[in-house]
């Protein structure tokens, strides 16, 4: 009972002393504040711009706070052209669906909060970097004109416009972003870009990138391309049925098939390495092109190009801009550009590589560009004609014979022909009136002379005999590829010179200048036709020992 009694005291005095001191304050510092929320102030909202629209257009009730039920409904931010440098307190916001805050100075934006973003649109600014891993539900993302060097979208599986267009990234994963319609990425350091995932995508702005390929053969809804200013050297746009307008000038395209785009309607293809131009039957690009030349001169249009078309007053006239030098084609068969001739198969594909016409072969290279002359491939080599037939049988090429087998490669080594041996050296050119591994080889190149040859000495020197006892004598003989010169007694000749050919220490004659006695009011002398002449010594000539001066005058002529 005493205990109970002890707490009502202390209970009352306690009470007591609060009312006192109360009282006892003075009245200027009492303050009663009923608002509740996030302050609208300088530490929430550092930057005066954006907070000033806080203030004006989030804060209904003009108390300073931003309370839930105010953030609730703030679904949309429109700040633009506002100078605004930090949007910090972008994060209170999380009922946020569109947020456009481009054209500003901003170096940073965290939207990790702000997970119902549907719409982004902040290009135009100073940011370096942008994680949008957090806004699932983005379907418009639109950030280019800043200084970002990477970017992750693989979370954004909703996104269907993206436009990243001039930042500083090198590579872009599309793969998960299946309902991509529009992307715009110009003006990148892009060197690859897949978009096989992109089934839905209509329009494409890849320009000004290192692209070296781009293969759009899942983009069948595509309309519009600009992938301009780019490394490709090919662009296969038959599955592109619906494109309207392609821009593909400054590349380093060889050829361009658009007989399967009959919907074009603008065309923009000069300053590429462009051959032909395959239109198939496109009527409307026939009919551009039988209208005649579009008279005015489009600002940035080089010299070598052409527009074609109706005389219409923008620059995004329809019609087509190439160069001069490009052939249209239309037809199958043999198609004749620029002095090389393609040949356009039954499938309507350019030929590449083998194929046959009629009983005869020809080859194209990767441009569809029938060639001539010699070619290796697979590790054979091959002979066309003139004409571009591929040589079979007996060859005479630059005075030389060669033979190609009924597959059309060149033979090597020995070679039964018609019953008689002959011999075809290592590039393929017929051996004749000469020694190959002991045997000789007339002037029609068989080996009919059966008696073998080899090299023999003795203490005078060194001879070639075959096995019937002839030997060469005061001649030059080619043997097995290199020339040697035999004296009239048989022996073979070394370190001297025969006919003003040098002949060295083995006795090939390998140095090809040739020399010759000349004379002037000084005396004689021995040069060749590279400059070099005999002096300070002694020299074999023709047999004879003949002594120069350091001057290169012969003082025993």
């Amino acid at each position: 009972m005493e205990a109970k009694s002890l707490k009502i005291l202390v209970s009352v005095l306690a009470a007591a002393l609060a009312i006192f001191v109360f009282f006892s304050l003075p009245e200027a510092t009492v303050t009663v504040n009923a608002a509740s929320g996030i302050e609208i102030n300088e530490t929430n909202f550092p930057d005066e711009n954006f907070r000033s629209y806080v203030s004006k257009e989030c804060d209904k009730d003009g108390n300073g706070f931003l309370s839930d039920s105010e953030i609730s409904k703030v679904k949309s931010i429109y700040v633009v052209f506002c100078s605004i440098t930090d949007m910090k307190g972008i994060e209170y916001f999380t009922s946020l669906e569109y947020l456009y805050c481009f054209n500003n100075k901003i170096t940073s934006l965290d939207l990790s909060k702000n997970t119902e973003l549907k719409e982004l649109r902040c290009h135009s600014n100073k940011l370096t970097s942008l994680d949008v891993r957090m806004n699932t539900a983005l379907t418009e993302l639109v950030c280019s004109y800043n200084l970002i060097t990477s970017l992750d979208v693989s979370r954004n599986i909703y996104l269907k416009e993206l436009d990243c267009a001039d930042l500083k990234v090198s590579s872009l994963d599309l793969r998960r972003n299946t309902v991509l319609t529009h992307i715009d990425c110009h003006y990148n350091q892009l060197t690859s870009l897949d978009v096989s995932k992109n089934t839905g995508l209509t329009y494409l702005n890849c320009n000004d990138n290192k692209l070296q390929e781009l293969d759009l053969s899942r983009n069948t809804a595509l309309t519009f391309l600009s992938c301009e200013k780019n490394q490709l050297k090919s662009l296969d746009l038959s599955r592109n049925t619906v494109l309207r307008e392609l821009l593909c000038y400054n590349n380093q395209l060889s050829g361009l098939d658009l007989r399967k785009n009959s919907a074009l309607k603008q065309l923009r293809c000069f300053n590429n390495s462009l051959k032909y131009l395959f239109i198939g039957d496109n009527q409307y690009l026939l009919e551009a092109f039988t209208t005649g030349v579009y008279p005015r001169k489009l600002t940035g249009l080089p010299d070598s190009a052409i527009h074609y078309g109706q005389d219409f007053s923008s620059s995004s006239d329809n019609g087509f801009i190439i160069d001069r030098s490009v052939t249209l084609i239309t037809a199958y068969g043999w198609n004749k550009i620029s002095n090389n001739w393609i040949y356009l198969k039954d499938d309507a594909t350019i030929a590449t590589g083998w194929f046959k016409v009629g009983s005869n072969w020809y080859y194209s290279d990767a441009n569809g560009f029938v060639q001539t002359g010699w070619i290796k491939e697979g590790g054979a080599w091959f002979y066309l004609r003139s004409t571009g037939e591929m040589a079979t049988g007996w060859q005479q090429i630059s005075g030389g014979w060669y033979y190609f087998d009924v597959n059309g490669k060149m033979r090597t080594g020995w070679q039964k022909i018609g019953g008689v041996d002959y011999y075809f050296k290592s590039n393929g050119a017929m051996a004749s009136e000469e020694y190959v591994n002991g045997y000789y080889l007339d002037k029609s190149g068989a080996w009919t002379y059966k008696y073998r040859a080899s090299w023999k000495s003795d203490t005078k020197g060194t001879y070639f005999q075959d096995a019937n006892g002839w030997y060469p004598k005061n001649r030059w003989l080619k043997i097995d590829n290199k020339w040697y010169f035999f004296k009239p007694d048989g022996y073979m000749a070394a370190e001297e010179y025969r006919n003003g050919y040098w002949l060295n220490t083995n006795g090939t004659w390998t140095y090809t200048a040739r020399a010759s006695w000349k004379k002037n009011s000084k005396g004689w002398y021995y040069q060749d036709t590279a400059g070099w002449y005999a002096k300070n010594g002694t020299w074999k000539i023709d047999g004879k020992n003949y002594n120069f001066d350091a001057k290169g005058y012969c003082t025993n002529p």
